[in-house]
């Protein structure tokens, strides 16, 4: 398929190369994603990472010569302007949290379905924080949302209700205003506006500073 002139560099670390072949044919077919190459180690990395073109790396954890998120960590440093979407069979609590302070663009399962991966890619490309459906409805419990979720108000800031947290948990979670707004019966425009409210409150301008707050106060607590 023909690409988009401003279609976004993609690049691929996995020592599967199974894995790299999948992913390469799901963003074959999007016009806006190119694939500028691919590693398998984190020495290789590199230099995908300095590539001019690069903008977003899909990365595994645990290759066979690197493994834990410090070789990722290493080159996000060197890097800054390369955003990342992980892409692991880790489950737990603490390598999600870990992830997500490092300020990660992303964090999808290998288990999920493969057609994630280009809807994660945009989603981290626009700046937002994705988190893999699965993980999401562990952190929200075996219910939905709408079937009670209670975040006491911070004691810093009384002022901030219930449902303002709660609106702001998931947006750390990586859901959209519409999706919240089915999860709580409300029209995306209160979601909105619940949104913007807590966030003002609480003196949070970004999605990665909302993500940050979330992990300061436990709120992906329940992976485990």
């Amino acid at each position: 398929m023909e690409k988009d002139a401003a279609s976004t560099g993609v690049f691929i670390v996995d020592d599967h190369p199974s894995i790299i072949a999948g992913l390469s044919a799901l963003m074959a077919s999007e016009p806006d994603l190119t694939l500028i190459g691919s590693a398998r180690t984190a020495d290789s990395a590199a230099t995908h990472f300095a590539d001019p073109r690069a903008s977003i790396a899909i990365l595994d954890i645990t290759l066979e010569q690197d493994q834990g998120l410090s070789w990722i960590a290493r080159l996000m440093s060197r890097f800054p302007t390369v955003k990342v979407l992980l892409h692991s069979m880790h489950t737990d609590q603490e390598t999600l949290r870990n992830a997500l302070q490092m300020q990660v663009g992303g964090f999808i399962l290998k288990s999920s379905d493969p057609r994630l991966i280009v809807p994660a890619i945009r989603s981290v490309r626009a700046g937002g924080t994705y988190v893999d459906p699965v993980l999401m409805s562990r952190t929200l419990g075996r219910g939905s949302a709408s079937r009670g979720i209670r975040i006491a108000p911070h004691p810093a800031h009384p002022k901030v209700s219930t449902r303002e947290l709660d609106t702001l948990r998931l947006t750390a979670l990586g859901y959209g205003i519409k999706e919240i707004a089915a999860e709580f019966n409300l029209s995306p425009k209160s979601v909105e506006t619940y949104k913007l409210r807590a966030a003002e409150k609480l003196g949070l301008g970004t999605r990665s500073a909302i993500v940050r707050y979330a992990i300061a106060n436990g709120w992906f607590s329940a992976l485990d």
